[in-house]
């Protein structure tokens, strides 16, 4: 169960001091929190007393509720589809997912939301990014299914190849993330430029139930 967290700031500013020297005079902000009713100190850089704190996907690895999954091929040929599929159960659980990919050679890759299928291959293994947590992902994956129809294609990215990145990862989480829908399948293929290439696809995601 998650505890609510309330942050209070409380800025000591002395007059006597805005007097005497302007605000750069000032004391620093004080910083308090309360966690599940119990006042606690918030840490603060003591250089800047700039307040100390995580992301809030960061937040969700702690909570137990953020996930890993994925999988690779070491040997691609020429034009050869590698492809897993997302399975997004319904629910109002939803799943804040990324993509990550990498390769050692060119290759395309494309993520179709809606597909089709009439087998979803191999389960994969998720982890749960807090090894200590034993809360379980809903989102599952499913390595080589056997595709009616990809569904629409909603990214296309290259990696790889002469003058692109040899993987998907590290963005700005804001700029990268989809909201996945409900009771959907998602199919993500990675089709290589030349033979011999190694390639990993996955994604990186983490479950929440919207408030309102």
């Amino acid at each position: 169960m998650r505890r609510l967290i309330v942050f209070v700031l409380v800025a000591v500013v002395s007059c006597s001091a805005l007097l005497a020297g302007g605000p750069e005079a000032a004391s620093p902000v004080g910083i308090q929190g309360a966690v599940g009713g119990k006042s606690v100190p918030m840490k603060v850089d003591p250089s800047t007393y700039a307040q100390t704190t995580i992301d809030y996907s960061h937040y969700e690895i702690h909570a137990g509720s953020h996930f890993k999954g994925g999988y690779s091929n070491q040997d691609l040929d020429e034009n050869e589809v590698m492809s897993i599929v997302f399975m997004v159960p319904a629910g109002t659980k939803y799943s804040h997912w990324t993509l990550t990919a990498q390769s050692t050679g060119g290759v395309t890759v494309n993520v179709y939301e809606g597909a089709t299928l009439t087998a979803t291959g191999t389960a994969v293994t998720v982890w749960n990014r807090n090894r200590n947590s034993t809360t379980a992902n809903t989102m599952t994956i499913g390595h080589t299914p056997t595709v009616t129809a990809s569904g629409t294609k909603m990214v296309q990215r290259w990696i790889g190849g002469t003058g692109f990145k040899e993987s998907i990862s590290g963005e700005h989480r804001g700029d990268a993330e989809f909201v996945l829908k409900a009771d959907t399948y998602y199919l993500v293929e990675a089709i290589a430029d030349a033979d011999n290439t190694k390639v990993a696809i996955g994604g990186d995601w983490y479950e929440h139930t919207d408030k309102n």
